[in-house]
């Protein structure tokens, strides 16, 4: 036994795909923090936007890294999970705002 520390690997990823990872981690730690009645109809759309747009800017760069494109339908599957909670929601109040755009469905779905 020589007492030298296990080998450990890590992958290396590119600072694309860290700071996307980055920037999702955050949108969803935003949504979980929303006080929804404080920031109101705009601030919700605004949070699911911003991780929507999150999600998007992540698969794209994760698309790079055969390792982590297998999860790229997981990263879809919550994402689709996240509006359809918010479904209700924007659907009763797109009866009085009509500038609240339909749900885009993702190319693939």
């Amino acid at each position: 036994m020589s007492g030298a520390p296990p080998e450990t690997t890590s992958a290396t990823y590119s600072a694309q795909l860290c700071s996307a990872a980055a920037d999702f981690q955050a949108a969803a730690n935003a949504i979980v923090a929303l006080d929804a009645t404080a920031v109101g109809v705009d601030g919700v759309r605004n949070s699911l936007q911003n991780l929507a747009t999150a999600a998007s800017n992540l698969r794209t760069a994760a698309q790079a890294q055969d390792s982590l494109s297998t999860n790229l339908g997981k990263i879809a599957a919550s994402v689709a999970g996240v509006e359809q909670a918010a479904k209700p929601i924007v659907d009763s109040v797109r009866t009085g705002c009509p500038s609240v755009p339909q749900a885009a469905t993702p190319p693939g779905s």
